[in-house]
């Protein structure tokens, strides 16, 4: 017989002490038990690749039982966390939650999250990875199915913004993600949010030959410590301002800074002012600044401004640098579009499947209808529950445990 090599795209695997460690879109990884990898065959581990010394009956199947295992048992490197990996055939719908999938508020701007966790940790964040106790990650063809399928829907041109709870940089399969969401009849732009940590001159021109079209780069202070106070120690400013030179010679670039009052005051300033001194770029900046908010789940180092407040000081700054800072969803080309029927409403009991855990504690997620649930309570991580539906807006849902069925 011929020796059987398994070898994929999104895995590369890695002889260790006990078994063979496998590596998943890059940031990942489960580990296989030698012994039971040797029940198929004697096996070694060539340039990334499992190579088994004969191919018994059998040993394919044998290999994908232990390879779907292995995913179910998914951590993720950079924030030693348990992963859930949602692809096509998981069963788990991409409508639904806030923290993966796609989130459309009825409107021509919709989100697409393929991706948790952050490669910094800044002290203002609403999403406060710290405390979330799983990650997720989705398949990137997915993700384009079920946007084209949202798209077709909506029958009129639409925005993608890349948004997820984390860093997009880091989702391995950002480029097939934005190639395929770009070549979507409907779709008439892409764009991303992210930290700028992991951008390169280059990697910026790569995104854009793949159909990006604007990056959303949030930036809190020029200043090299007061940057790392406002967004942790691995968050080094002086590699991200040569790339605002280079993006606003590419595509359009939004500076979107979150003002925490009484932590950069005078760096929203200088933001500003930076911005207006490109006006003449090929694409000059515009400036998107956010009011930080407080949350229940965030990070809270500071009280909320009052929006009086803020919009009194954006027009302030508007004045002194002639660069406009109050936008409307209209100035973006944001419009409301026909909307996405909603399954359940608030008050509704719903039986459904329970699919995995959720993001925090005592939280679990569901599925009925061709929908996530977010259902919070102690009780059974598998089959089906009567959720109480308690959150019901824009096709986001949120329940508590009703009974056990």
């Amino acid at each position: 017989m011929q020796p059987m090599r398994f070898a994929f795209e999104t895995i590369r695997f890695t002889k260790t002490a006990t078994g063979v460690r496998a590596d998943f879109l890059r940031q990942f990884s489960f580990v296989l038990d030698a012994e039971e990898l040797r029940k198929i065959a004697p096996f070694q581990v060539e340039e990334g690749a499992l190579v088994f010394d004969t191919a018994g009956k059998g040993a394919e199947k044998r290999f994908s039982f232990l390879l779907e295992q292995g995913i179910k048992q998914l951590t993720n490197r950079l924030t030693n966390k348990p992963t859930t990996y949602i692809h096509r055939n998981s069963d788990i719908p991409l409508i639904g939650h806030t923290a993966f999938g796609i989130v459309d508020r009825n409107s021509t701007l919709v989100e697409v999250k393929p991706i948790t966790g952050c490669n910094i940790s800044c002290v203002f964040c609403s999403v406060a990875d710290n405390k979330r106790e799983r990650e997720f990650v989705v398949e990137a063809e997915y993700l384009i199915q079920e946007v084209e399928r949202l798209a077709a829907f909506k029958d009129e041109d639409i925005e993608i913004v890349i948004n997820p709870h984390g860093e997009p940089t880091l989702y391995a399969d950002l480029d097939m993600l934005i190639s395929g969401l770009s070549s979507i009849s409907r779709v008439k732009r892409v764009s991303m949010i992210t930290n700028g940590v992991l951008l390169t001159p280059k990697r910026v021109d790569d995104l854009v030959a793949k159909g990006l079209t604007c990056i959303h780069l949030s930036l809190n202070s020029f200043d090299k410590q007061k940057a790392k106070q406002l967004m942790g120690p691995r968050y080094n400013v002086t590699s991200v301002i040569p790339l605002i030179d280079h993006i606003t010679r590419t595509c359009e670039l939004v500076l979107g800074p979150v003002w925490v009052a009484g932590l950069n005051d005078e760096d929203i300033a200088d933001i500003v002012k930076f911005a207006a001194s490109l006006k003449d770029r090929p694409f000059p900046p515009r400036v998107g600044i956010q009011n930080f908010l407080e949350y229940r789940f965030g990070k809270n180092p500071a009280k909320q401004k009052s929006w009086e407040r803020f919009y009194a000081d954006l027009k302030s700054l508007e004045g002194k640098y002639g660069i406009p800072l109050i936008a409307s969803k209209s100035d973006f080309g944001i419009k409301e579009t026909k909307k996405l029927p909603k399954p359940f409403v608030r008050g509704d009991i719903v039986d459904a499947r329970v699919a995995c855990p959720g993001r925090l504690p005592h939280e679990l997620i569901a599925v009925a209808k061709d929908r996530v649930i977010s259902v919070f309570g102690s009780g059974q991580v598998s089959g089906t529950l009567a959720v109480k539906i308690t959150k019901s807006k824009h096709n986001t849902f949120v329940g508590n445990i009703f009974c056990s069925r």
